[in-house]
């Protein structure tokens, strides 16, 4: 929400509004997973990148997926990526290779064409899923 939609009272209730989200969606939206991530921080105020990185964890077999709304790969369709997540972030790239999450390039998967609702009931994402279950 804009700052300045709080400062009169007609549009107060609109910038109270936009406040409701909860703390988990906060937390996704800035990739949050520890607390010291966030705790004493307004959750709501743009702050610097102090996340604490973490890297996949050991032992267990992570995977990626992706969508792009555009119907080729390429830089527009990655920025842009499902009209809610850019590709990058749904791949866990990062600008900083510290906060890159190293997923196996087997273990990614990107559908072009493909909104981000569309990846629930998208056959090639379920065929995806199966052939990686499978191995």
């Amino acid at each position: 929400m804009n700052a300045f939609t709080g400062l009169s009272p007609y549009t107060a209730a609109f910038a109270r509004l936009g406040r409701i989200r909860s703390a988990g969606i906060t937390d996704l939206r800035y990739g949050n997973l520890l607390d010291g991530d966030w705790t004493g921080r307004d959750r709501f105020r743009p702050w610097p990148d102090l996340r604490c990185p973490l890297p996949l964890p050991e032992k267990v077999q992570c995977y990626a997926m992706a969508a792009a709304t555009r119907k080729k790969a390429g830089g527009l369709a990655n920025m842009l990526g499902d009209g809610l997540v850019p590709v990058d972030s749904a791949l866990g790239r990062h600008k900083d290779p510290r906060r890159t999450l190293a997923f196996p390039r087997s273990r990614q998967w990107v559908g072009y064409g493909l909104s981000h609702f569309d990846l629930l009931n998208e056959p090639a994402v379920y065929e995806q899923i199966k052939q990686w279950l499978a191995v």
